[in-house]
């Protein structure tokens, strides 16, 4: 819920709104310098609207923190679901997605993986050994530039041998407590005023659900 609402936020209020705003000022230019100020100040505001300037690091980093904690969530969740719904014909499977995810959480990093080979698809376990030594091989040269450093502490995780459902009760108790920081800090910038206060309070409005 919390990615549709603020995927929601930054294509409709931030940047929809932008650029009509934008497409209308400029249609009053009357010169090429007058363009350009008013398109630089139409990036300014996307930007302050986004939480990039120096100014909201802080909100910055709690919602970079929020991004990294919901890929999480989503791993440990289709874990908990595959290891109840799985059919036991296909163990070699589970434990080969299991073992890239260990993988991922030991190494602190924030992993995208494609998704999983329709159920139509036979996989036997010597391709998936040569496959799996395919993507190591591979992915040992793009650890470095495709994958961003989580921002959270590593520990949140708990003990390697805990059962995957508790964790994911955990991370949800985590992630609440994450996103009513966001939503104070949001408020806070709506008390503040300014060109952008209207846009920081749809956003505070949108995520006082968590609060209640």
């Amino acid at each position: 819920m919390y990615l549709s609402t603020y995927m929601n936020y930054i294509l409709m209020n931030v940047i929809h709104s932008q650029v009509l705003r934008f497409h209308r000022e400029l249609a009053d230019a009357k010169s090429l310098d007058e363009m350009i100020i008013k398109h630089k100040h139409y990036i300014e505001m996307v930007q302050e609207q986004c939480f990039l300037h120096s100014k909201d690091a802080a909100i910055h980093k709690t919602i970079l923190s929020i991004l990294d904690m919901c890929v999480h969530f989503g791993d440990l969740f289709t874990s908990v679901a595959v290891d109840n719904t799985l059919d036991i014909s296909r163990p070699i499977i589970a434990r080969g997605r299991r073992s890239k995810r260990d993988r991922s959480r030991r190494q602190n990093l924030v992993s995208f993986a494609a998704p999983p080979e329709p159920d139509s698809v036979s996989v036997t376990s010597t391709e998936l050994d040569d496959s799996e030594g395919d993507s190591d091989d591979e992915g040992d040269g793009r650890d470095a530039t495709e994958h961003g450093t989580t921002m959270l502490d590593p520990t949140f995780l708990g003990p390697e041998d805990e059962d995957s459902a508790a964790r994911v009760e955990r991370l949800s108790k985590t992630l609440d407590d994450y996103i009513r920081s966001l939503r104070k800090r949001v408020e806070l910038a709506t008390g503040e005023g300014g060109p952008s206060a209207a846009a920081f309070g749809i956003l505070d409005f949108a995520l006082e659900d968590w609060d209640l």
